[in-house]
């Protein structure tokens, strides 16, 4: 499904626009060869996330002249309690317990875009939190 590289920097690029288009702010995005990770936050003012995800898969759809996605798709929002390091190592983790690359940045469609101004570790730098307790 995602195994050609001008496909997957479609849908890349295509997340990304959306991702802002709709008033969310991507953290990270891992696109595997049979499915999608991504983790966002709202923004101030979010619109829909269902439209969000609806207008990413036609247009990317679209746009690579593929039939990418699968009609539904798996939310899960993070409770207080869940650490959003974990959810972002989770996601970046996939090309590795997949055994596809030995470190997620090897992987060339995994992104990491939590910064110092993100909810997620705003007191230690990203990467650090990323790959400080990975063992």
């Amino acid at each position: 499904m995602f195994s050609s590289s001008i496909s997957n920097q479609i849908v890349v690029e295509t997340l990304k626009k959306s991702v802002k288009l709709y008033g969310y702010r991507l953290l990270c995005f891992c696109l595997m060869p049979n499915h999608l990770h991504i983790l966002i936050q709202a923004g101030e003012s979010p619109k829909d996330l269902r439209n969000l995800v609806r207008g990413f898969k036609s247009f990317s759809s679209k746009s690579t002249r593929k039939r990418l996605w699968q009609r539904s798709f798996y939310e899960h929002v993070l409770r207080k309690e869940e650490n959003v390091v974990e959810v972002a190592r989770y996601v970046l983790d996939n090309p590795i317990r997949k055994q596809i690359v030995e470190e997620y940045k090897e992987y060339r469609w995994c992104e990491l875009m939590i910064d110092e101004y993100s909810v997620a570790s705003p007191e230690v730098a990203p990467e650090a939190a990323i790959q400080g307790t990975r063992n």
